[in-house]
């Protein structure tokens, strides 16, 4: 199995990118923020997750209150990474597995659509990574145009962004999406035309 990882800088068009892979025939997008979200379902997550942050994250049924769990967690670094420490080894495994399965399927393509693709370790899970950026001005339009985020809010979104990854690593291209669908639409695909060189 090709799989192609895709990450990128907030509001610079990384889950746009997913999609029009997808609808050329690359797979099944797999959003890494959606298993995140299966995860805190699990029984094993919950408990961790109680252990590190007390019962205020929890509803009356016992159900994570995701906005009160990310208030605590990113309240410090030192939480920030505890809540790593529990969710992103997990996420990883579940990914792993679920990309065998398909490759025991004879699926020839599939996605891996993460933000923190690198910290997280799953550019290792990959033949070929496209970086989406685009610059400040582009992004910060973007999200509070499209995205109705304030630009306060935008703005510290911006900031918090990892920085663009290691230029000579020949797996990973830098995609600039500055322009209209249909540019980054041919620029992603003619990327992966010579893919298997």
């Amino acid at each position: 199995m090709y799989t192609i990882g895709l990450s990128g800088q907030t509001g610079a068009g990384k889950s746009l990118a997913a999609e029009l892979l997808s609808k050329h025939g690359y797979g099944e997008n797999i959003e890494v923020d959606s298993i995140g979200h299966i995860l805190l379902t699990k029984k094993e997550t919950k408990q961790q997750l109680k252990n590190s942050f007390g019962n205020t994250i929890f509803d009356e049924n016992g159900e994570v209150i995701r906005k009160e769990l990310g208030r605590i967690a990113f309240s410090s670094i030192e939480n920030t990474e505890k809540l790593n420490s529990i969710m992103h080894p997990a996420m990883v495994e579940m990914i792993t597995k679920y990309i065998q399965e398909k490759d025991a399927q004879g699926e020839k393509y599939i996605i891996i659509n993460a933000a923190l693709l690198f910290k997280m370790g799953l550019d290792k899970l990959c033949n070929k990574i496209l970086y989406i950026s685009a610059s400040p001005e582009t992004r910060l339009k973007r999200l509070t145009e499209n995205r109705g985020m304030t630009k306060e809010a935008a703005i510290s979104r911006l900031n918090s962004q990892d920085k663009i990854p290691d230029q000579t690593n020949n797996k990973i291209v830098i995609i600039k999406n500055e322009g209209n669908i249909k540019d980054l639409e041919n620029v992603i695909i003619s990327s992966l035309q010579n893919k298997h060189k």
